[in-house]
């Protein structure tokens, strides 16, 4: 979730590089980097959704196993490293298992393309979205006010895939996997029925002045309409992943103890009083089924681990553009492509296994 400062600002530096590089690249991929070896090829196709609510289309991409086809960089920027893809390559064979990913506040669709792109070559079909009001290109808050039209985007996604002909016969959209990042991470979360209890969140943000999380609900219009408290928006989720989310404290404690979907809990091993992992990551493990739930701490994370690798040079970039934006960039110690590698096989392996399940 990072700074609310921070992440308003650097939207607009994001914004103006966030699209598909035409540059060609090849797609190596070792064990070492966590990658899958002997894996399909990457496609990448671009859509939008506009069912209602009117006024709010939703921009996407989707990355899935494909026959193979000249790649190109997408999500390569000045300040990110893309990924390789073969843009609108044809679609492997087969019913494909699907996964949605939901960006954090300030972010967009390309944010976790390096996860999006090593499940794509593990067999699944991935869906990343801009939500409007809280992405990098869009964040007015008359969109972005009411958090739970995030949990009703991912519903979005799904019915359209489910109505394409193509993407009808190209994945199973009976269950799906949820993976979030900070604010995403509770979209997921939400989606997949944690409800939010906001009168018992303002009295805990007394004990908390410093999250974010609870600035953000202090300072910004911040609203949770009621079916954001009470029914899942995917009634069928065969697994969740959080990666360090933010604004968990707003969940009933009760709604996470009777969570029904098994959920990695992936916190920042590094972390400051704003964004406290015990207190967000930490109140999940502590609140969740410990039967269904694995919790994860990457020591030598940040935040912002979780967003793509960055250029050299680009944190001076960020600054030289927009003051204080050099934390996109910054680490917990350890460099980013070994966190990414740490968490790829942390999220391969709890997907294979529980969509099995």
């Amino acid at each position: 979730m990072g700074s609310a400062s921070s992440l308003r600002a650097a939207a607009a530096t994001v914004a103006v590089v966030s699209c598909l590089a035409v540059s060609a690249a090849t797609a190596g991929a070792t064990d070492a980097s966590g990658t899958i070896p002997n894996a399909s090829p990457v496609g990448l196709r671009r859509f939008t959704v506009t069912s209602p609510p009117a006024g709010r289309p939703l921009e996407a991409v989707v990355w899935y196993p494909s026959t193979g086809g000249p790649t190109r960089l997408a999500g390569d920027n000045p300040i990110f490293v893309g990924e390789p893809a073969a843009i609108d390559a044809p679609i492997s064979p087969g019913s494909h298992r699907l996964v949605l990913v939901s960006h954090g506040h300030g972010g967009n669709l390309f944010n976790q393309a390096w996860l999006a792109s090593t499940l794509a070559r593990a067999g699944y079909v991935v869906v990343a979205a801009n939500h409007p009001g809280t992405t990098s290109t869009d964040m007015r808050p008359a969109l972005g006010a009411d958090l739970g039209e995030r949990r009703r985007d991912l519903a979005r996604l799904v019915a359209w895939l489910a109505a394409e002909p193509e993407w009808s016969r190209a994945v199973d959209a009976r269950r799906v996997a949820l993976i979030g990042h900070s604010l995403g991470g509770w979209t997921v979360m939400a989606a997949a029925g944690a409800r939010v209890d906001l009168t018992r969140f303002r009295a805990d943000c007394r004990d908390h002045p410093d999250l974010i999380a609870c600035r953000i609900v202090r300072d910004l219009p911040i609203v949770f309409d009621a079916e954001a408290t009470s029914t899942p928006a995917l009634p069928a989720v065969a697994a969740v992943v959080t990666l360090d989310l933010g604004l968990a404290r707003s969940f009933d404690p009760a709604s996470l103890a009777a969570f029904a979907p098994p959920t990695l809990v992936i916190a920042a091993g590094t972390y400051g009083p704003d964004m406290d992992a015990t207190l967000e990551s930490g109140y999940l493990t502590d609140n969740l089924p410990r039967g269904r739930t694995k919790s994860v701490s990457l020591e030598g994370a940040a935040h912002f681990s979780f967003l793509g690798r960055c250029k050299p040079g680009a944190a001076e970039r960020l600054d030289a553009g927009i003051p204080a934006q050099g934390p996109l960039c910054q680490d917990g110690g350890a460099d980013r492509a070994s966190v990414h590698a740490r968490a790829r096989s942390l999220v391969v392996d709890w997907l294979d296994r529980h969509f099995g399940d």
